[in-house]
């Protein structure tokens, strides 16, 4: 489905949500970033302040930008919200801002939860199968409504696309051509 709207800003739900027009989004980073149309949508992440040392950021607020009038507005989202994390993977499937993995204060997690970006409720979703392997820092895209990702730091998967001792050749040449 297409968004047919000019701005998120526009939707009832995203006025009753408003928590305040704000010069700018705190300072941030490992969060997760989506533009759609002409907004950039922020959650997550951390920052380093002097007294207490790296934090992570709010994580029932998501922040706006707006590309095209350079302002900044954030509003509170409701639901199952995931735990306050870094350098999670993220990838939008209209209506749905997803993310999944990334780093909890526990460690490195797999938990996947979606964000409606209509209503502003999390939601956990609970997939079947084998699960992606917990990961911090991977990437992803979206490719006919499916998410894919690789990479990131955390353990050894358990399902590996590639194995050392099947595929000697493979080995070889990447090692010749590093």
């Amino acid at each position: 489905m297409a968004l047919q709207l000019k701005s998120l800003r526009s939707l009832k739900t995203w006025q009753s949500a408003h928590e305040q027009d704000v010069f700018f989004c705190p300072e941030r980073c490992g969060h997760n970033a989506v533009c759609i149309n002409d907004e950039l949508l922020i959650w997550g992440g951390y920052n380093d302040t002097p007294n207490l040392g790296s934090t992570y950021c709010e994580k029932d607020l998501l922040w706006n930008y707006n590309l095209d009038m350079d302002i900044w507005t954030c509003v509170k989202t409701r639901g199952l919200i995931p735990k306050n994390r870094s350098g999670a993977i993220s990838a939008l499937i209209w209506p749905f801002w997803y993310i999944l993995c990334g780093h909890v204060f526990e460690g490195d997690t797999n938990d996947i939860h979606r964000l409606n970006l209509v209503t502003l409720v999390w939601e956990k979703l609970n997939p079947s199968g084998l699960l992606i392997s917990p990961r911090d820092k991977a990437s992803s895209w979206v490719y006919r409504n499916r998410i894919y990702c690789f990479g990131g730091f955390g353990s050894r998967p358990t399902n590996c696309l590639w194995n050392e001792e099947y595929d000697k050749y493979t080995l070889e040449m990447l090692v010749r051509y590093i």
